[in-house]
């Protein structure tokens, strides 16, 4: 049963695509969520300096934020020890994370996030000759409303989560919203990738992703 708890919050070391012209905001150092009680003490919430763009997670981990010059963003959490997923931007691999990201202004960029999951996203991408990865058969997708889809890369299946492909599922949502491709709604995206004992938290993790980004 959720409830809501005050856990932690991390801001990240922060990569900025352009220098910012102001210091970033002094951030708390808590927050309040809605978490499983039994996880309350557990995990944090992980976000970039500037405090734009979170994600839940187990607490302790490592984390990186990046903020770009086109307004996209990104959060990584991993386990220590681990190397930094990059959300995309690199090819390292970390087995346990959780990683959100988000296509900011990037025009097209959120069609090509899309487009496996979504089929509005991939007649656009057709129409706008846009690169469009197909999605793996072993890839299960549930739609978990109008501009949301939750995925599942089993094990050893890298596909549309970022992470995915290594030994633990990479569970996640992609948002989409079609608005002529314009670059004016982000695309966002989650994936967790644990253990099958700690599924409890990628799906506290990934419903608090979706409660706050899902109507964007």
């Amino acid at each position: 049963m959720a409830r809501l708890a005050v856990v932690p919050l991390v801001a990240c070391p922060t990569t900025y695509g352009v220098e910012p012209s102001s210091a970033p905001p002094v951030l708390p150092e808590t927050v309040t969520v809605p978490v499983p009680t039994d996880l309350a003490s557990a995990v944090a919430v992980y976000t970039d300096a500037r405090g734009e763009l979170r994600v839940l997670g187990p607490a302790g981990w490592t984390c990186a934020a990046l903020l770009a010059a086109d307004g996209s963003s990104a959060v990584d959490a991993y386990a220590p020890g681990e190397p930094d997923p990059g959300a995309g931007r690199s090819p390292a691999r970390s087995d346990r994370a959780v990683v959100a990201s988000q296509t900011g202004g990037c025009v097209g960029c959120d069609v090509v996030q899309a487009c496996p999951l979504f089929p509005a996203a991939a007649a656009a991408a057709a129409a706008d000759q846009l690169p469009c990865t197909g999605r793996p058969a072993a890839e299960s997708v549930v739609r978990l409303g109008g501009t949301v889809v939750g995925f599942e890369d089993p094990p050893g299946v890298a596909g549309d989560g970022v992470p995915s492909g290594g030994p633990y599922p990479a569970n996640g949502v992609v948002t989409y919203v079609d608005a002529n491709h314009s670059g004016q709604y982000p695309s966002y995206l989650a994936t967790c990738t644990l253990p099958a004992s700690q599924h409890p938290l990628c799906t506290a993790s990934l419903n608090l992703f979706v409660s706050d980004y899902g109507s964007r």
